[in-house]
């Protein structure tokens, strides 16, 4: 936004008093044609008000894996949706910053030029309702960011001060395993300029909303939640219960399930850094979310984990039993995944693979590792095989209008299994039942989240069943109609709103259900709302 500095001279104050003379002298009948500037400028603010969003910058990717929820990408869909609201485009101003001490610079300035203005005496009759939006440019790890810019990642962003640079690329890098303090140091001194600024804005009438991440030393205006680590892994527990028809299930012919759990590694956590805390916080909350769904199964013995590591006397705080470090490629991934399903990771005889009907992969970045995995061990067909009336040619005819995606029940296993309780990972597949072994191992159902550009095809195929992702539009329409609430002093009515308690204080939360995409959805999902191109998912 361009903000004007009122510099009042003699000249200028006789010149305006003249015109001013002048103009209501030649006024007649028609006022409204020949308004002033500053009349039609009143009466243009009058109408929504004027907004500043303040995000991070995309971090730097070297991975072809990235998700394609990036702050660059709401901006232009925030834009469009404020515009339809009635704001002005000079009215809209957009900043992004690649660290939170470049951020809370832009913020400060943003909001003393705006203090500054309302209390020039000579501007007291254009008092514009202004609605300030902020991301904060917190940092996270290289794990937490797989699932894209928008997710939840830090549950109190001043603990210890330390906050750091947002601008470590998404996936290609892991985290730097020094931390200086003076660093730290800095970033609490930028941490707290944007509280302070924040909070002299709403002393001086202006809203905030906060995007994404809370602050805990203010109560915002809005606080827009739009994922958490807890409802990705809801998210794929639910699409496996339905999917896989857990509820059909039974001891004695139950569905085999692992899970993969991506953290960061020993090694950051020995050095005790803040990104390692954060990347084991959101890896419980993700279990929270997915034992919170599947525990009923795994205790009555419907779902068997097939490398043991989860039982049915697992609980909420083993989640550290399926964690490991994904690393910056899908290596480490395949050897988890091999190792846990393989007696012999280095054998080649199918007869060595056990049974498997799900992997929860969480992400789609682990997901791609997975589906190598499987691919290399010797694991064959596809999801189509459990819903036959999926395929390429049914996905492209969906597209195209032709016709529509059907769905058809999952079948049961086509074999009986043991109803004995899985030992720890080691012994696992020395009790699994010998039908499976006898029998060729089927694909199963793989879950992900971020929907990866490069994993579109894999989901038509059926290699992967399903990814999520927030909704990006809708989180635009809701943020842009809220700004229009806030200016125009009326209650923010749409998308989910509610008062959520959390750090000592009641907020005012919006917040929007995450998308989960199949094959049999894509169209509508992904491609229609301008996400992706048919060509990204290979059609």
């Amino acid at each position: 936004m361009r903000l004007r500095n009122l510099r009042t001279t003699k000249g200028f104050t006789v010149l305006t008093a003249v015109c001013l003379v002048l103009s209501l002298s030649a006024c007649s009948n028609d006022r409204s044609s020949h308004a002033t500037p500053a009349a039609s400028n009143t009466a243009q603010h009058a109408s929504a008000g004027q907004v500043a969003i303040f995000t991070p910058s995309d971090g730097i990717t070297l991975s072809q894996h990235t998700p394609i929820n990036k702050w660059a990408a709401l901006i232009p869909y925030l834009e469009q949706s404020l515009a339809k609201e009635g704001f002005k485009k000079n009215d809209i101003t957009s900043r992004t910053n690649k660290s939170l001490d470049q951020q809370s610079q832009e913020v400060q300035d943003y909001v003393v030029s705006q203090v500054t203005h309302r209390s020039n005496k000579d501007s007291s009759q254009d008092q514009v309702p202004t609605t300030i939006v902020v991301a904060p440019a917190l940092q996270s790890s290289s794990v937490t960011r797989q699932y894209g810019d928008y997710t939840s990642h830090i549950t109190n962003a001043r603990r210890e001060g330390q906050l750091s640079d947002s601008s470590a690329d998404g996936m290609g890098k892991k985290a730097d395993t020094t931390h200086d303090h003076s660093d730290s140091l800095a970033n609490k001194d930028a941490y707290q300029r944007l509280v302070s600024a924040l909070q002299l804005a709403q002393k001086n009438g202006m809203h905030v909303v906060l995007l994404a991440n809370d602050i805990h030393e203010i109560v915002p205006d809005l606080f827009v939640s739009m994922s958490t680590a807890e409802e990705i892994g809801r998210l794929q527990a639910q699409q496996l219960v339905s999917k896989l028809e857990l509820d059909k299930a039974s001891a004695n012919n139950p569905r085999y399930i692992e899970v993969l759990l991506p953290k960061e590694d020993s090694l950051a956590q020995a050095e005790e850094l803040p990104t390692n805390k954060n990347s084991d916080e959101f890896a419980q909350a993700a279990f929270k979310g997915i034992w919170h769904v599947l525990s009923p199964y795994f205790q009555d013995g419907r779902v068997v984990c097939p490398s043991g590591l989860l039982t049915k006397k697992s609980t909420e705080s083993d989640w550290s039993f399926i964690s490991y470090d994904p690393g910056n490629n899908t290596e480490a991934t395949v050897e988890e995944l091999t190792r846990r399903l393989r007696k012999d990771k280095t054998a080649t005889n199918k007869d060595q693979l056990v049974e498997i009907d799900g992997v929860l992969a969480m992400n789609d970045f682990v997901a791609s590792g997975s589906i190598t995995a499987l691919s290399d061990m010797g694991y064959v067909g596809t999801s189509a095989d459990i819903n036959p009336e999926i395929s390429i040619g049914g996905i492209v005819g969906s597209i195209t209008g032709k016709k529509d995606v059907q769905r058809q029940p999952v079948p049961q296993p086509q074999s009986k299994v043991t109803t004995e309780e899985p030992g720890d990972a080691r012994n696992q597949q020395d009790h699994a039942p010998q039908a499976n072994r006898d029998r060729t191992p089927r694909w199963p159902i793989v879950t992900g989240y971020g929907a990866y550009l490069d994993n579109m095809q894999q989901i038509v195929d059926g290699r992967q069943w399903m990814t999520g992702l927030e909704d990006r539009s809708g989180l635009a329409q809701d943020i842009a109609s809220a700004c229009r609430s806030l200016n125009k002093s009326q209650p923010i009515k749409q998308g989910r709103v509610s008062k959520i308690e959390t750090a000592g204080r009641s907020v005012l939360t919006l917040s929007r259900p995450l998308l989960a995409i199949s094959a049999s959805n894509l169209k509508n999902g992904l491609i229609d709302p301008g996400y992706i191109k048919p060509a990204d998912a290979g059609l």
